[in-house]
This record gives C-alpha cells, sequence and structure tokens, in this order.
C-alpha cells in the first residue's frame, strides 16, 4: 500500500477534532470524476455544485444550439466530468479557505487517520486547547 499526500487544514481557533482539523488528499479525485454534483454535495461545496450544474445545462445548449451530435455532447461532458476531477481537491481547498480554514502542513501516510495521527504527533503546538 503506497502514501498519500494529505493536507491538513485547521480552523482557529481549534476546539473540536471532528470539525477543525480537515484532511484533503492531494491528487485525483474518483467521487469528483465520477459524480460531480453529488460529489461536491456531499463535501457541502455549494457554489460548485451550482456551477457544476449550470456549466452542464450551458454545454447542453451550446451543443444543441451549434448543431453538434449527441456523441461530441458526451465527450465534452466526460472531458469536464476529467477536469473536475483533477481539480475537485483543489476545489474542496479554495472553499475551505474562504470558509475560514488555514492550510498547516502536508502529511504523508496510508489512510487519513494515520495521518491525523502523524499531524497530532509532529505539531502538537497547534492542537494546543483542543477539547476531544
Amino acid at each position: 500500500m503506497s502514501l498519500k499526500v494529505y493536507t491538513v487544514h485547521l480552523r482557529q481557533p481549534v476546539r473540536d477534532a471532528e470539525r477543525d482539523i480537515v484532511l484533503v488528499r492531494e491528487g485525483f479525485s474518483w467521487g469528483a470524476f465520477l459524480v460531480s454534483v453529488l460529489w461536491a454535495l456531499w463535501n457541502r461545496l455549494w457554489l460548485v455544485a451550482v456551477a457544476l450544474i449550470a456549466l452542464e445545462l450551458l454545454l447542453t445548449l451550446v451543443t444543441g444550439w451549434i448543431g453538434l451530435g449527441p456523441a461530441s455532447g458526451g465527450v465534452i461532458s466526460f472531458a469536464l466530468a476529467v477536469l473536475v476531477g483533477m481539480f475537485g481537491n483543489d476545489l474542496r481547498r479554495w472553499t475551505m479557505e474562504g470558509r475560514g480554514y488555514a492550510e498547516v502542513a502536508l502529511v504523508a501516510a496510508h489512510s487519513p487517520d494515520e495521518a491525523q495521527q502523524r499531524f497530532g504527533e509532529r505539531y502538537p503546538h497547534l492542537l494546543a486547547g483542543l477539547s476531544a
């Protein structure tokens, strides 16, 4: 099993590890690729979900207006899904920054739980005053 890289985001002041510490995996997001809008809603990315719906509707209208067939529309939708998969986790980070979370560390681990444990061991000063 290979190591994955996670970015660690903290909301200050940290009071609750369940809500104030968020790990986001680096790399391609299969959930964002396969079910983009549902993935965005699951991750509470409301504006991203609305933008994805609007973009898909716009692409459908434009491809119909310029006379592209269903196969061409499918290829364009697939390309959009690939882009969302590639940049989905970056969209999460961007949204979290707007919600007051700061990216404080990178951690390599086999799982999110292990990453959170490693983060706590390496940066205990960032978790000072944490009530679990």
